[in-house]
């Protein structure tokens, strides 16, 4: 839901799948893939050494969820058009 309220992925499709062939075809994956990349739009917080953290406001500890990953990096933008 929060992707869905920033400009770049307004209108993107959403699609349920596990299937690497078909991850690979997507724009952006989110909580599956093994992969945390926000170069390549890629959120996924389910790999061995993941360490990841909101690094702000005092939350440099709590390693992020995948819905966490997509706040850090486009929390400001929804908010901002939320206000």
């Amino acid at each position: 839901f929060l992707l869905r309220r920033t400009a770049q992925f307004r209108d993107s499709p959403v699609t349920r799948t596990r299937d690497e062939a078909k991850l690979a075809q997507l724009d952006c994956v989110i909580d599956v893939g093994g992969v945390y990349d926000h170069a390549k739009a890629r959120y996924d917080h389910h790999q061995r050494g993941f360490t990841e953290t909101l690094g702000m406001g005092g939350y440099n500890t709590v390693k992020l969820s995948s819905a966490g990953l997509v706040y850090k990096h486009y929390g400001r933008e929804v908010i901002s058009t939320e206000t």
